[in-house]
């Protein structure tokens, strides 16, 4: 449990530069040999009243791989619903035993984004998640990242996100996330030109296939945006 406790602490204490409107989550490591699922997000950010939107679909290969699929807009000055991203996910699941308190996982992303200068992205998650008893939970995230094409900066692109989840019953959760977005190997800045966001979620099945979430991430520092608001609503098949 101190080992676990530790560890956390270097997650939620890890410098950040969070996006303006995150539509990013805390993904488990845990491949359901069943899923196939679709999920909408939208975020708002509430220092200008601009938004992002995402739509991705995601099904499971088998017991230990899944694949998801992910288009996001953004506004720009040409359009409110311009696009901002296209997105290939694959989860692998290393950790076989699902009733095993910790779980690890490995997912590769390849981003390709729309614009000039604005780079490919090739990342690596490492997550890890742990039942700490009484409906509590916690995920760890670490991510490495490299820019690929014009407009890419040096080093590797690291990251970190955190979370900290209470399941009340069947229906309902409650939790805390962090994002941390540290910058590259070849340039990390300082603490107060970072943002740091965190901020507190409430989920809740509607229907026993439909899952809506509602949250709010608070800037931290002076740099970070004050308020994002996001709704993600997940439909399983």
């Amino acid at each position: 449990m101190k080992r676990l406790i530790s560890t956390l602490i270097v997650f939620l204490m890890s410098a950040s530069i969070a996006q303006a409107q995150n539509t990013s989550g805390t993904h488990s490591p845990v491949v359901k040999p069943d899923d196939k699922s679709a999920q909408y997000r939208i975020a708002i950010d509430t220092d200008n009243d601009t938004f992002a939107q995402r739509l991705h679909f995601q099904q499971s290969i088998n017991d230990q791989l899944r694949w998801r699929a992910i288009v996001q807009t953004r506004e720009t000055s040409d359009s409110d619903v311009d696009i901002d991203y296209l997105r290939a996910e694959l989860l692998w699941q290393l950790t076989q035993d699902d009733s095993q308190d910790y779980q690890t996982g490995l997912r590769f992303d390849f981003r390709v984004r729309q614009g000039e200068d604005r780079p490919a992205l090739f990342a690596v998650n490492w997550t890890n998640s742990w039942k700490i008893g009484n409906g509590w939970d916690i995920r760890a995230i670490a991510i490495g990242g490299l820019e690929m094409g014009d407009g890419r900066d040096d080093g590797i692109l690291l990251e970190t996100r955190a979370r900290l989840n209470k399941k009340l019953d069947g229906n309902t959760s409650l939790g805390l996330e962090m994002f941390n977005d540290i910058g590259t190997t070849s340039d990390i800045p300082g603490f107060d030109d970072q943002e740091h966001q965190i901020g507190p979620y409430i989920s809740q099945k509607v229907t026993p296939s439909t899952t809506l979430r509602l949250g709010t991430l608070f800037g931290v520092t002076e740099s970070s945006s004050d308020m994002d608001l996001r709704i993600f609503v997940n439909q399983s098949f």
